[in-house]
């Protein structure tokens, strides 16, 4: 409860200044297990973020959601589809530590932003000798994306085996995202609105924490890094 009370007194700072909010948060509504694309998903010139003041709601609400999923054991089974096309079930890749992302890829600023944060602090930790650990970048837009095409998003951002990007599956996108407490929905203007973030899991499948933000701090990527790969840390 601490950490939720401490994240949403600086999302209340950063609300007095929009373009702070629009460069780093994008924390958003109701997961739609189901749901479609919205109509001129197509085209994303009309794409417009939330006000500040919406994004600050959606947090309050969301964030506590995506906290009550820490210390949770993901379910071995859920699976997505990788960048070859194969159905890999989470329980393949839980002989290491993960790091899990989910986004879009049409995606003109938010996403796009966050894999890049991500990218930069995987391979900084990994010049750092500490890059025993894998990440996934899914996306949930199963209506539109297609496993190429987030092998070559992913490869955009990190070119490297342990960067993987990957689609979820129209009938179970809904119980993979749920799993991590991700919230998202379609909407007129922003296309898809969700929250932000990324899931730490250790060996083994333990959700360890959440990440949110566009950012990445440096700093608290490193320190769940430490957390995931010294035993007994996390």
């Amino acid at each position: 409860m601490t950490r939720i009370i401490t994240l949403i007194a600086l999302s209340l700072t950063l609300a007095a200044t929009p373009a702070a909010w629009a460069a780093d948060e994008h924390h958003h509504g109701d997961h739609a297990p189901a749901a479609t694309a919205p109509t001129g998903h197509e085209g994303h010139g009309a794409h417009q973020m939330a006000s500040p003041e919406e994004m600050q709601k959606r947090m309050l609400r969301w964030m506590p959601k995506a906290e009550s999923k820490v210390g949770a054991r993901l379910d071995p089974k859920l699976s997505f589809i990788d960048g070859a096309g194969k159905k890999r079930t989470l329980g393949e890749f839980f002989d290491k530590p993960l790091f899990v992302t989910f986004v879009f890829a049409t995606c003109p600023h938010i996403c796009p932003t966050i894999a890049a944060n991500l990218a930069a602090r995987v391979e900084k930790a990994g010049k750092e000798g500490k890059g025993g650990f894998r990440t996934l970048v899914i996306s949930f837009d199963t209506a539109t994306d297609s496993a190429a095409g987030m092998k070559g998003y992913a490869a955009g951002f990190r070119d490297n085996p342990d960067f993987i990007g990957g689609v979820a599956e129209a009938s179970s996108v809904g119980a993979l995202t749920e799993a991590f407490g991700f919230s998202y929905m379609p909407h007129p203007t922003e296309v898809w609105a969700h929250i932000t973030m990324i899931t730490a899991v250790d060996t083994g499948g333990v959700v360890v924490r959440q990440i949110f933000g566009t950012k990445v701090p440096s700093d608290e990527f490193a320190e769940t890094v430490d957390g995931l790969l010294t035993p007994g840390g996390k």
